[in-house]
This record gives C-alpha cells, sequence and structure tokens, in this order.
C-alpha cells in the first residue's frame, strides 16, 4: 500500500509540475506578440485551457471579475495548482 501511495504521490508531483511550467510558458507568450503560429503557444493553451474554464465558468458570476481587464481565472488556477503541487511534494 505504501508504494502505490508513493507512485500515485510521485506520478501527481511530476503532472503539477508539467501544468505549472505550461501555465507559466502560456502566461510569457501571453505578453510576447508572436501570433497564433506558434506551436508551443498552441500547446501550452490546450494543456491549460482544460483547467482553466471551470475556474472561469466559476468566476464568471462575480460581475468585478467579468470586469476585469486581467484573466483572474488564469490567476486562480495559477494558486489552485500552486498549492495542491506544494500538498504533494516530498
Amino acid at each position: 500500500m505504501d508504494a502505490a501511495l508513493y507512485v500515485l504521490r510521485t506520478a501527481a508531483f511530476y503532472f503539477l509540475m508539467a501544468l505549472l511550467a505550461a501555465m507559466f510558458v502560456r502566461a510569457i507568450f501571453s505578453w510576447l506578440p508572436l501570433g497564433g503560429d506558434n506551436v508551443i503557444e498552441n500547446v501550452a493553451y490546450a494543456v491549460t485551457e482544460p483547467f482553466v474554464i471551470p475556474v472561469r465558468f466559476l468566476l464568471e458570476r462575480i460581475e468585478w471579475v467579468r470586469n476585469a481587464p486581467l484573466d483572474v481565472s488564469f490567476f486562480v488556477t495559477f494558486l489552485i495548482i500552486s498549492l495542491l503541487f506544494d500538498a504533494v511534494s516530498p
């Protein structure tokens, strides 16, 4: 049982690390005016968007979030993933 728990925790650790890296790449590319033809940017959006969409759906119910000039849902998602990453890190 301890070995299975270790494997699951390690897998979650590396998954969340890769997800945080993809979110970081997405943030960096959002600052650069490269256009939509960049493969790395498209992969980063494809990997991270399934995690951002549910948070965006929940936060759109709050009026100040809808009118915010920044994508607050991205920051909240990054914060949640960072907290989960800290929870599973060895």
